[in-house]
């Protein structure tokens, strides 16, 4: 039986590496649902050993982390917020949850050309009732492995402080005392989620989800390739595909 005229065309190494291009990039841009969707708790313990507050972390894309949560009992006013190097938080002063999260050897302060920490949030700011609402993003830390996940040997804590940070000095923007802290400890898929904002900031108010993943999409890179090797793996393997074609 005589072939096709493009049959008869078709390289057989061309078409192995049309496929092996193929495969990379279903390897490469694989839908993750181990990153995206994961999740930490703290609870925060003021100086006297009260629980006074929880902070909630989740994992929303491969590259960023939300922060969340309730706290009570402190000065109105704005407050720095740290995620500190290990996860060890003993009243009274938490100098047991060591320095900033610093994995860069960055200088501290979002305001700082020189910084931030890894761990470097801005600062909360307290309601006159003593009441205030942690919310933050950022894309300096991380819950899966690497170096900048909250979980390495010895862990992280989250510290609130009792002044403001000034975004600027080291080591901690002169922000005062440690007045909160919690240690960042892994929540299982079924575990704990934040109350909705609004609500009544007590410890007391958890809620339970079933869900086991994020409704944010993310992709993993199984090869641990840059975006611009994947970008190039793409451009040949569509080259070979034409060529197969014409």
């Amino acid at each position: 039986m005589q072939q096709r005229g493009w049959m008869r065309r078709i390289n057989p190494v061309a078409f192995g590496a049309a496929l092996t291009m193929a495969l990379a990039l279903v390897l490469v841009l694989a839908p993750s649902a181990d990153a995206v969707g994961e999740r930490a708790v703290a609870e925060l313990y003021d100086s006297e050993g009260q629980l006074v507050g929880l902070a909630f972390f989740e994992q929303i894309s491969q590259s960023t982390v939300r922060i969340t949560g309730p706290v009570e009992g402190l000065e109105p006013g704005p407050h720095g917020v740290h995620i500190h190097e290990t996860g060890t938080c003993e009243p009274p002063d938490f100098t047991s949850a060591g320095g900033h999260f610093n994995p860069t050897g960055a200088a501290h302060g979002l305001a700082n050309p020189d910084g931030p920490h890894a761990g470097d949030l801005p600062n909360l700011t307290v309601g006159q009732d003593g009441t205030a609402w942690l919310e933050y993003e950022t894309d300096r830390l991380s819950l899966t492995d690497g170096p900048n996940s909250l979980f390495d040997d010895d862990g992280s804590a989250i510290v609130i402080h009792a002044g403001e940070d000034d975004q600027r000095t080291d080591p901690s923007g002169a922000s005062g005392a440690r007045a909160v802290c919690g240690e960042i400890t892994r929540a299982e898929s079924t575990g704990e989620t934040p109350p909705s904002d609004g609500g009544d900031p007590t410890v007391s108010e958890r809620g339970q989800s079933t869900s086991s993943g994020s409704e944010s999409a993310g992709f993993t890179n199984l090869l641990g390739l840059p975006e611009l090797v994947i970008l190039a793996l793409v451009g040949i393997g569509l080259v070979f595909l034409v060529r197969m074609i014409l």
